[in-house]
């Protein structure tokens, strides 16, 4: 038992504890917002801790301070999420939009008919 939690154990039968499951979100978090961990993985585990959290929560063996860290953990590293695939959309797309300033190029050939021409 943790002396900070006080008399409560919240290590669930399996081992895992509220405080556990926050702990690992947060190392996500740093890990997508420093680029160390691909989002799409991320977003994956945090899937797999948001079903340890409510197992946790409904087995009883979680505190009100232990609760409450798991779900602002979940929440910042949502948002994280969000932000890195937001960053990396505008980027992609600003490389498509770049590559199309210069679609133009080579596209007509000389002597070649434009539109709906008849023969």
């Amino acid at each position: 038992m943790n002396e900070s939690q006080g008399s409560v154990d919240s290590s669930s039968a399996d081992g895992s504890s509220d405080v556990a499951v926050a702990a690992l979100v947060t190392a996500i978090e740093v890990s997508v917002l420093d680029g160390t961990l691909d989002s799409r993985c991320a977003a994956s585990l945090i899937c797999r801790l948001k079903e340890e959290a409510t197992h946790i929560i409904e087995s009883g063996y979680s505190t009100p301070a232990g609760r409450s860290e798991m779900e602002r953990a979940l929440g910042a590293v949502e948002a994280a999420l969000l932000s890195h695939d937001a960053h990396r959309f505008v980027a992609t797309y600003a490389a498509l939009r770049a590559g199309d300033a210069f679609s133009h190029v080579g596209a007509q050939l000389q002597g070649a008919k434009s539109g709906w021409q008849a023969e």
